[in-house]
């Protein structure tokens, strides 16, 4: 049962840099253990595709039609594979594996595996498991009152004491089923997003690959966990807004978390009246940030429900910084900083996008070949109503695609995963956009390039016309790809 002895985690979450007044919230769920084991396979010389292939041939499958058969891929493709694995030295002509074949099979199936105990998190109201996981478990030091808690997050020398709004759940509300299997893999998959969002490497999940997830059969351990609760920071036309900050200090907004706050302050008159306080509360804030804001609103027409809170936020970060960039003393380092925003929005956009869509079936197609790869994207392209495919965009390595379903990616392999999604969803927005014409793809296209070049300082920045032209297309392909609407380049 909750009460003043239930453990407190703190990861060291911070309020987004245009956010007003915030306070620590804590916030009571399930925390369930997980054993899990960890293979380093990601480093093999071979791509899943090929080893299926090497392994069948190995037991006696050489024929290109029965290999096809068997792994639902197309014969000619098959064919290439087989080809590709015997220029490396792995069969020979007629199908039979060499010496060097069979010690890298022997090899890839002695792949050692690391056992870990990784921690996920449950809501106690829907039973739905945060899409975080974590190895680590930071207990806060926290000082009970008859009115609340503080947390005590500094030290004897640096005091760093910050009261808390303390949310207690209902004793009497029935326990949530045990988390699936399948709920921790997808705990992973949206940690990892989340930090590559964040511009982190999961260096504290490593790059090996969670093979194996069994949950320990104890009992799942109540703590509360502490994240900022925050309100938008300045009297607002619209009346201002609140959010929750990521616990795990991976973004300024958590969708999961603050949909269960709404629901409990709904119910809670202490809870509602922390919020209104927040939202009420004036704070110093950026004013080109508050003023781009008040853009993407009135004139934009940017829904922020629709979009997403993150999402939104980054246009702002991105409007704010074209902004600044026209009258920066050094306008060629600013407006470098402000195409990588760009780029940023339109990646997160694209994160929620196929998140919202099924992963594609056709991700088995791409084998890893570019030329092969590159054709195929291309030709998904041009089936969908565009034009040809950027030359960059048709080199991205079928590795980085299908990363984008983990997660990860860049914003081309986001773009391609997106486009093997649209050939197969008709509701998809890239349908809508091919179908009105405009050149979307490669406008996305040139806005990786411009971020590129950015980031390797090559060549000159972006003029600022070309800068303000690239952000007004972020600012409504964003709105009309989350809204389903048609994103006109």
């Amino acid at each position: 049962m909750f009460s003043s002895d239930t453990p407190i985690l703190w990861w060291g979450t911070r309020a987004p840099r245009t956010a007003g007044a915030h306070r620590v919230l804590l916030w009571p769920v399930l925390m369930h253990g997980a054993l899990t084991a960890w293979s380093s396979s990601s480093d093999r010389e071979l791509d899943l595709f090929q080893e299926v292939v090497l392994r069948l041939m190995n037991a006696g499958v050489v024929e290109t039609g029965e290999l096809a058969a068997r792994t639902r891929i197309n014969p000619r493709l098959v064919a290439m594979i087989v080809d590709d694995l015997a220029e490396q030295g792995y069969n020979r002509a007629d199908g039979t594996l060499t010496e060097f074949g069979k010690a890298t099979l022997d090899e890839l199936s002695a792949a050692p595996t690391q056992p870990r105990l990784v921690r996920v998190f449950q809501e106690l109201r829907t039973g739905e498991v945060w899409p975080r996981v974590t190895l680590e478990l930071p207990y806060a030091d926290v000082r009970w009152r008859s009115d609340g808690a503080t947390l005590r997050l500094g030290t004897p020398g640096r005091p760093d004491d910050r009261d808390a709004i303390v949310h207690w759940p209902d004793a009497a509300s029935p326990r949530p089923p045990v988390p699936s299997v399948s709920s921790i893999r997808d705990a992973l998959i949206g940690h990892r997003r989340a930090e590559r969002r964040a511009g982190r490497d999961v260096a504290s999940l490593g790059r090996a690959k969670m093979v194996t997830a069994h949950l320990v059969r104890d009992e799942p351990k109540e703590v509360l966990i502490a994240s900022l609760v925050y309100g938008s920071g300045s009297r607002r036309a619209d009346g201002g807004f609140w959010d929750v900050a990521d616990a795990f200090g991976l973004s300024g907004s958590m969708r999961l978390l603050r949909s269960e706050v709404a629901v409990a302050a709904e119910r809670s008159d202490a809870l509602r009246q922390a919020l209104d306080e927040l939202v009420d509360s004036t704070g110093a804030e950026d004013f080109d940030a508050e003023l781009a804001r008040e853009e993407l609103v009135s004139e934009a027409n940017i829904d922020r429900d629709a979009v997403g809170q993150e999402v939104f936020e980054l246009l702002v970060q991105m409007r704010a910084a074209v902004d600044r960039a026209a009258e920066a003393p050094k306008g060629e380092a600013a407006r470098r900083e402000a195409v990588e925003l760009v780029e940023r929005a339109l990646g997160a956009a694209h994160a929620e996008l196929v998140a919202r869509h099924a992963a594609p079936e056709a991700l088995v197609d791409l084998l890893g070949h570019p030329l092969a790869d590159g054709e195929y994207l291309d030709a998904v392209a041009r089936r969908l109503g565009f034009g040809a495919l950027p030359a960059a965009l048709a080199r991205v390595g079928a590795g980085r695609v299908r990363a984008v379903s983990e997660g990860g990616g860049s914003l081309r392999s986001q773009i391609a995963f997106a486009l093997l999604q649209a050939v197969e969803d008709v509701s998809h927005p890239y349908r809508q956009a091919a179908s009105e014409g405009g050149d979307l793809i490669a406008t996305l296209d040139r806005v990786a390039s411009c971020a590129d070049n950015a980031r390797r300082r090559w060549g000159a920045a972006p003029s600022q016309a070309d800068l303000v032209e690239l952000s007004e297309f972020a600012t409504v392909c964003v709105r009309d790809l989350l809204a389903t609407r048609v994103c006109r380049a």
